[in-house]
Formats: structure tokens, sequence, C-alpha cells
């Protein structure tokens, strides 16, 4: 059995966003656990990513340099982007998700962290 742990990280912009993700942990728990992503070694993270309106394309290219993006997913709803991100520990997921906060284009972004519950 997984579960999630939610961190929330926002940035002042000129719209808001009201972010409820409830529905969202339920799936990514389920999809964590029928993927098997979450393992002794690895410790995975999923960031949902808002960017500024007509950047999508732009915000992609970025995301897709950055190392330990496992995947990249453009979605419709709350969020532009799901992030899967695949690294050693909580110190390296922290830094990558910092990197994605300080991309031009990105205005928000949550995070949730699958733990694997022994």
């Amino acid at each position: 059995m997984l579960i999630i742990l939610k961190f929330y990280y926002y940035f002042p912009v000129q719209f808001g966003h009201t972010i409820n993700a409830l529905f969202f942990l339920e799936e990514t728990n389920k999809y964590l656990a029928a993927h098997s992503l979450v393992c002794d070694n690895m410790v995975i993270g999923v960031t949902m990513v808002n960017v500024l309106p007509g950047k999508e394309r732009a915000a992609y290219n970025e995301l897709n340099r950055v190392e330990g993006i496992k995947d990249i997913y453009h979605v419709f709803g709350e969020y532009d982007f799901v992030v899967i991100i695949e690294v050693d520990d909580l110190g390296h997921l922290n830094s990558i998700v910092d990197e994605i906060r300080e991309t031009s284009d990105v205005t928000a972004t949550q995070t949730i962290v699958g733990a694997e519950l022994k």
C-alpha cells in the first residue's frame, strides 16, 4: 500500500488558481501502486505544473531538459503538466522541483511524493 505526502508551492501571479487535488492524489496513488514506481532505492515525485497561457510548448521544451524528470504529460484541467520525477533521495527531488519552479514560464507547482507503507 502506498501513501502520498503533499507539498505545495505557489507563485504570486496576476490570475489566481484554486488548487484542489484530492481526486488527483487518489488517482496518483493508484498510478504509483499499479506501476510499482516506489522502490527501496528511489524517490518518486509527481509534480503538477501550471504555466503562463500560451507558453506550454516553451515550458515543455525546458522541462524536457531537466535531468531526473522521467515523464512529462500535457494535461487538461487544473494543471498544464504532470511531471514524474525519479531520483535517489528527497534532497535531489527538492532540487529538481526548485529548478522547475525557477523556469520563467512556470506560475505554480504542487508536488506529491510516493512512499511505500510497510
